[in-house]
């Protein structure tokens, strides 16, 4: 009897427990998806980001989901910007915030397309990142006007990981205190275009948190009008990007205990002897110096905000592809193939002919 009366007593225990501090959803992530558009086309959910960050607030690792935020603009009008904080998620559990298809980022900015606008003055973002876990795909950001410290994307300090993969990053501002994102957790930045109009400081400041050393994967993007490109306190990969315009001669610039990982690899630049390459490229020769070219001679049109590669261009099938490394996507940001061992530098593969 008094075994039996144990027994009871422990279940009871059990479920109490149970019911006090529950256990995170063990089943597959069920994707919870929300449309966004500013025009309040058919089917909207949201007429802006900011308004799914707040009212679609949870804890995702209880839940089991990840909360996907698809954007558009049906009529062209363009979104304001969007806070993330207080949501509760892990590796499996995340937000995404996506553009739907026909809206997403490509090389060339659309004004047509879903897009973010911050009219800046000081300590302002387009998108600020307050939660653990988030990944940004395919959207256009662009932050006006004037004021320090202001950053496209603004990652809290201690997150977990961010995502940031086929946007379009514009610090449209003549202060040259900005970046276009300075995170201090692991952060993947893929097939983006990185653009400054007045000389921002750094494009992306990787920063050291107490002990930790967060590690940053910057793979195939294009730089442009920085006056660096990356700027890290921690652990950078950085491979087959392009950059140009870049004010500083220490374009990669590591400091206290940062550095760049040994296989950062096929980097070019405009600044002689400077890019990260690896033996037998020659950082003081073409192509992975490319001072001697002007944008004209490398993409279609960027006075008008174009970067897409021209045809014949030395960037063409001269960087390691993803047959040969796991970081390299198999995309770029018009959503063309990559393929094979080599593959195009920046965040655009050149429009093959014959396609």
């Amino acid at each position: 009897m008094k075994t039996i009366l144990s027994s009871i007593i422990l279940l009871l225990i059990i479920i109490f427990a149970s019911a006090a501090f529950p256990q995170p959803n063990s089943s597959p992530p069920k994707k919870i998806i929300r449309i966004i558009d500013p025009d309040n086309g058919p089917g909207t959910d949201y007429t802006s980001l900011q308004e799914f960050a707040v009212r679609e607030r949870r804890n995702l690792v209880q839940l089991g989901e990840i909360a996907i935020a698809v954007c558009r603009s049906s009529n062209g009008t363009s979104d304001g910007p969007a806070q993330f904080d207080k949501w509760v998620t892990d590796s499996t559990h995340y937000v995404m915030v996506v553009a739907a298809e026909g809206h997403r980022a490509t090389a060339k900015w659309d004004s047509t397309k879903y897009r973010i606008i911050e009219h800046s003055t000081i300590n302002s973002e387009c998108i600020d990142v307050e939660i653990d876990n988030i990944v940004i795909d395919g959207i256009q950001m662009r932050l006006k006007g004037g004021g320090p410290k202001n950053d496209v994307i603004d990652p809290e300090p201690g997150i977990d990981k961010l995502v940031v993969k086929n946007c379009f990053l514009w610090l449209d501002i003549q202060d040259k205190s900005g970046t276009a994102l300075d995170p201090g957790s692991d952060v993947e930045v893929i097939n983006c275009i990185i653009k400054s109009s007045g000389g921002g400081s750094n494009a992306i400041l990787l920063k050291q948190r107490g002990n930790k050393m967060p590690l940053a994967n910057v793979i195939n993007n294009t730089f442009i009008g920085w006056q660096r490109a990356i700027k890290t306190e921690s652990i950078c990969r950085v491979i087959n990007n392009i950059v140009r315009g870049c004010q500083n001669p220490d374009v990669f610039k590591a400091e206290e205990d940062g550095r760049f990982t040994d296989d950062s690899d096929f980097n070019s630049v405009n600044h002689i002897g400077m890019t990260l390459v690896n033996m037998p490229r020659d950082s003081s020769q073409p192509p992975w110096f490319n001072g001697n070219l002007k944008n004209a001679d490398i993409f279609i049109d960027a006075e008008n905000n174009d970067y897409r590669l021209k045809q014949n261009v030395d960037f063409i099938n001269i960087g390691v592809g993803p047959e040969a490394t796991g970081f390299v996507p198999d995309t770029d940001i018009n959503q063309n193939s990559r393929k094979g061992a080599a593959t195009d530098l920046g965040a655009a593969l050149v429009e093959r002919k014959g396609k």
